[in-house]
């Protein structure tokens, strides 16, 4: 090479480092969007002329003059790219995703090639996602663009997920693009952390309707939607009056005081759910078709962004159950006809509410009658239909009634009472089979049947005629049947049909009277008339007896027979009064009258009181007619009686 040459490209190398070092100076002193230029070298057939570089019309920097040979270019342009960053929302909350904007533009003359986009998570945030096929790795996501053209625009979206993280945390982002052949450029945001959960809370009950006296539960479901960690969550539920609180079945986080309820649930994580119960106690007292309205709600130390669903309502029917229950019993059975006695009545209330209205039926069978004083004061009857009216009965408590009867004196021997009482309430009863309760009872018939017998006159005389008289009482509380009188007459006594009473008949010497039928305290008195036989010799003693009998039992049958005996005398003639006159020694016997009989002989100073079934000495008298008065239970008399001389007993009886 030539010296000439060899000058020339000293003077170009010269020149080209005073070139680069120029360039330098001028890209250290301009602003961050103007064009970069950089020196490369070109070979040239003529000398650089330095004094006709001048600036380029295009843009800051240097430039070649236009008359410059070349056979490339001597100065290439680095593109610039602008980038720049938002986030939405700005404030944002914890928990909360939080999306990045990155914009990148190629705003200069040439494209951009191995272009890479960065972006450095702030350590409390959490990767999401990212447009474009951006990759996340290590807390770093990238976008490998390749090429960015002249004027085009490229959009990357990063979505994070703040942290749980203190309202007030300043979270810093930056953003970095970087190119193959140009220079890093970076924008940085600041986003603010606040707190807010969303507290949804929904309510449910166990049973409805709730039945007044049972348990039942609430559950309450508590739900952060967050966006942030709820903390210092409380649910408060104030119970309606008739509810009670029940510690045992509920869950350990509640508690309450008197009707106020309160759930301490603390820290409830972004998403999570927790589930409570509250056990509650129905009042048994509460009203049928009551409506319980119970209200819980929840609350935080966070905003609430929705507060419409911080509480829940739940409304729940009540209905009253009384399972009423009713046993019976009688105080005797069999039981006597014509006697009186008791049934029992145990009405319980098996619950589980109080139950109201409550009423006990008895439809007496045909054959009792209602005896009211001996009842209970809530029960009345109407005819043979028996009503108590016990009103309220508390669950688990019970009423004893008493229904007092009187049994008919004529009913069957061996009949079966059957008795059946029912209990009813407002309340529905989940068990009807043990809403009546029937008792049997068997009627027996018992007669106390006592008999009494006379004779016309004492002593007879053999070849004349007499009379017994026989009475016959049903002492018993029956009611006899198939009443009848046996009587042997004695061997010399002939049965005399006409002066006999027309029930009594004879077979030989057994005579048969048929009474049939013998009420209560009834009486009936028979004649027999008879015959003595002359033959009979003086001194004979005629005793005779009667019984009685009848279907029924006799409780007393020491009183079935009498015995009379009747002496006999021949050819006596007795003038007592002609020849022997003598006062009248005047007894009374009071034959089963019941009570005390006064006996007054009227005009004379003879009176006297027997007690009953006794007989007493009343007083002497001269022999003749009198009027007597007596006085007895079964009533008072006026009677008229002739005595003669001697002894003799007046016998008064009820009939």
């Amino acid at each position: 090479m030539d010296r000439c040459k060899l000058f020339n490209l000293a003077l170009i190398i010269s020149c080209s480092l005073v070139l680069v070092a120029a360039l330098i100076t001028l890209s250290q002193a301009a602003p961050a969007t103007a064009a970069t230029w950089v020196t490369t070298l070109y070979e040239t057939e003529s000398s650089l002329d330095l004094e006709s570089i001048s600036p380029m019309s295009s843009g800051p920097g240097l430039a070649l003059p236009p008359s410059l040979p070349r056979k490339g270019p001597l100065l290439q342009e680095s593109p610039v790219l602008t980038i720049t960053k938002s986030a939405d929302p700005n404030p944002v909350n914890a928990g909360q995703v939080l999306t990045y904007t990155i914009v990148v533009v190629n705003s200069d003359d040439a494209n951009a090639t191995g272009v890479v986009i960065t972006d450095v998570l702030d350590s409390e945030v959490r990767f999401a996602g990212a447009s474009n096929g951006g990759s996340h790795s290590s807390g770093v996501v990238t976008w490998d663009v390749t090429e960015i053209e002249i004027g085009q625009t490229i959009s990357c979206t990063l979505w994070v997920t703040v942290t749980d993280v203190a309202s007030g945390t300043i979270l810093s982002n930056t953003a970095w693009v970087t190119p193959t052949d140009g220079i890093n450029n970076s924008d940085t945001i600041t986003t603010t952390v606040t707190t807010a959960a969303d507290l949804q809370i929904a309510k449910s009950a166990s049973v409805d309707p709730a039945v007044a006296g049972t348990s039942f539960t609430y559950a309450i479901t508590v739900t952060n939607n967050g966006p942030s960690v709820a903390s210092g969550v409380t649910v408060t539920d104030a119970l309606p009056l008739g509810l009670t609180f029940d510690t045992a079945g509920s869950s350990p986080e509640c508690s309450a005081l008197d009707q106020n309820v309160t759930c301490d649930i603390r820290d409830l994580l972004a998403g999570d759910e927790v589930i409570l119960t509250i056990a509650v106690s129905a009042d048994a007292a509460l009203a049928d078709g009551a409506t319980l309205t119970n209200t819980a709600s929840v609350s935080g130390n966070e905003s609430d962004p929705i507060t419409d669903n911080d509480s829940a309502q739940e409304e729940t029917t009540v209905n009253r159950q009384t399972d009423l229950q009713v046993t019976k019993s009688a105080s005797a059975d069999p039981v006597v006809a014509g006697t009186s006695f008791a049934y029992t009545i145990t009405v319980t209330n098996n619950g589980p509410s109080v139950a109201s209205g409550v009423t006990v039926t008895d439809a007496l069978p045909l054959g009792l009658t209602f005896d009211t004083t001996g009842s209970s004061p809530e029960c009345s009857a109407l005819d043979q239909n028996v009503t108590c009216d016990i009103g309220n009965l508390l669950a688990s408590d019970e009423v004893i009634l008493t229904i007092a009867v009187s049994a008919d004196a004529a009913l069957a021997d061996g009949a079966t009472l059957t008795n059946t009482a029912s209990v009813s309430g407002n309340e529905s009863d989940p068990i009807a089979d043990n809403d009546s309760a029937q008792e049997g009872t068997t009627v027996n018939r018992q007669a106390d049947l006592q008999i009494a017998k006379s004779a016309s006159v004492d002593p007879v005389v053999a070849g004349t005629s007499f009379a017994y008289t026989i009475t016959v009482t049903n002492n018993g509380h029956s009611l006899a049947s198939g009443v009848t009188v046996t009587d042997a007459l004695p061997l010399g006594l002939t049965f005399n049909a006409a002066g006999s009473s027309p029930e009594c008949s004879a077979l030989g010497q057994n005579v048969t009277c048929t009474l049939g039928a013998l009420s209560v305290n009834g009486q009936m008195m028979l004649a027999i008339a008879v015959t003595v036989d002359t033959s009979l010799e003086d001194g004979v003693v005629l005793s005779n007896t009667a019984s009685a009998s009848g279907h029924e039992s006799d409780p007393n049958e020491s009183d079935n027979s009498a015995t009379e005996e009747t002496l006999v005398e021949r050819n006596k003639i007795f003038l007592p009064i002609l020849l022997k006159p003598q006062p009248t020694e005047l007894s009374v016997f009071n034959d089963n009258t019941g009570d005390n009989i006064t006996f007054v002989v009227l005009g004379t100073p003879v009176s006297c009181v027997v007690p009953n079934n006794t007989t007493q000495f009343c007083g002497t008298l001269a022999p003749g007619t009198y009027q007597i008065r007596v006085t007895s239970t079964c009533g008072e008399g006026l009677f008229t009686k002739t005595y003669g001389s001697g002894p003799v007993t007046t016998r008064v009886f009820c009939r």
